[in-house]
């Protein structure tokens, strides 16, 4: 509850105005009643409703453009503003019992006493539609903040222009039906006509459906078959395929024995007359001694007694050594070639002699 209201060269007075529960000022013009009036709404809430909010804009019309000071007393509590210039910049200062309080501290104690509220009335009327709404939302603020509820609203209305564009819409669209609808021609023939031919075409639609399903079954098999088969063909073309390659290696095989044994037959007449002739060996000095065989060369110094030993010519008997040689020299002494080429050289000198 306010008790008090004081005020110090506001409209060039100076007061400390005891208030009760219902207070009225009355008395001639220049007495203070609106002093005391404006001070009162000044302390509450920091302006005067229909006049400028600038500390500067305050103390020049309500003070004497140099100090001014207005304050409440509320449930035991002084809240006192004070304005001051420096210059060309007026200040404001807050002070509660005395003591000075930032303007956040002054509004939370204001607030924790009970702050409240002041109007002019004549002041009130005078505002503009719009000035009336701000001064009964700062005498009456509501509970909820304001932007909050506005963008609430604003989202309201939206939905509501949603929600009417679609109602729109949808009548549209049922208006529409409607015309198509009356435009629809109706089926000849009685409901249970039109319901006995609905049953046939189900019927039919069933029935192809099961020709459909037993086609891709048809289908699924014959490649499965086809599968199979094609498997089978491929198995029987590389048995085949093996059975060839096997039956040629059995005839190369074949032929390779068969010229082996011809080859080993050939050679054993050369051989028994090697085996059985009369010569011991070939060597400088050396000369024949009947019943000793010949196995082979064993060096390739010059030989000069076959051609004695068989009645041949010395140039003859000298081409066929010459020829045993160079095979000698040529497989490097090889005991296997110079065998060969020797058995080839002695069937001369054999058919010879028993020419």
């Amino acid at each position: 509850m306010i008790t008090q209201i004081t005020g110090t060269n506001i409209k060039g007075l100076t007061f400390a105005q005891d208030i009760d529960q219902l207070t009225l000022f009355i008395g001639p013009n220049g007495a203070g009643k609106s002093a005391r009036s404006q001070a009162l709404i000044l302390a509450l809430l920091g302006y005067i409703p229909g006049a400028g909010k600038q500390n500067a804009e305050i103390l020049d019309n309500y003070g004497d453009g140099k100090e001014m000071s207005v304050g409440v007393e509320i449930n035991g509590h002084l809240f006192q503003r004070k304005y001051a210039r420096s210059g060309e910049s007026v200040s404001q200062a807050y002070g509660v019992n005395g003591k000075k309080k930032t303007k956040d501290q002054f509004s939370q104690a204001m607030f924790e006493v009970g702050r409240p509220v002041a109007i002019d009335i004549g002041a009130f009327m005078d505002l503009s539609d719009n000035k009336k709404i701000d001064a009964v939302f700062d005498l009456y603020p509501p509970e909820t903040d304001i932007s909050k509820l506005v963008a609430e609203i604003e989202e309201t209305k939206t939905k509501i222009n949603a929600l009417n564009a679609k109602a729109r819409s949808t009548e549209d669209a049922a208006a529409r039906l409607t015309t198509a609808r009356a435009q629809i021609e109706k089926p000849v023939g009685t409901l249970a006509d039109i319901s006995a031919q609905i049953a046939e075409t189900e019927k039919s639609l069933a029935q192809a459906r099961q020709d459909l399903k037993e086609a891709d079954e048809e289908a699924l098999r014959l490649k499965t078959v086809a599968e199979e088969k094609e498997k089978a063909d491929k198995a029987v073309k590389e048995a085949e395929d093996k059975a060839a390659l096997e039956a040629r290696r059995k005839f190369l095989q074949e032929q390779a024995e068969q010229l082996k044994a011809e080859d080993v037959k050939k050679s054993e007449p050369a051989k028994d007359a090697i085996i059985n002739g009369p010569i011991r060996s070939i060597g400088q000095g050396a000369g024949p001694m009947p019943g000793e065989e010949i196995i082979g060369v064993a060096s390739c110094a010059p030989i000069q007694n076959i051609s004695k030993a068989y009645g041949g010519s010395e140039n003859h008997a000298a081409a066929s050594i010459q020829s045993i040689l160079d095979a000698l020299n040529g497989a490097g002494c090889s005991a296997c070639a110079a065998r060969l080429v020797a058995i080839r050289e002695l069937r001369k000198y054999q058919r010879k002699e028993a020419a």
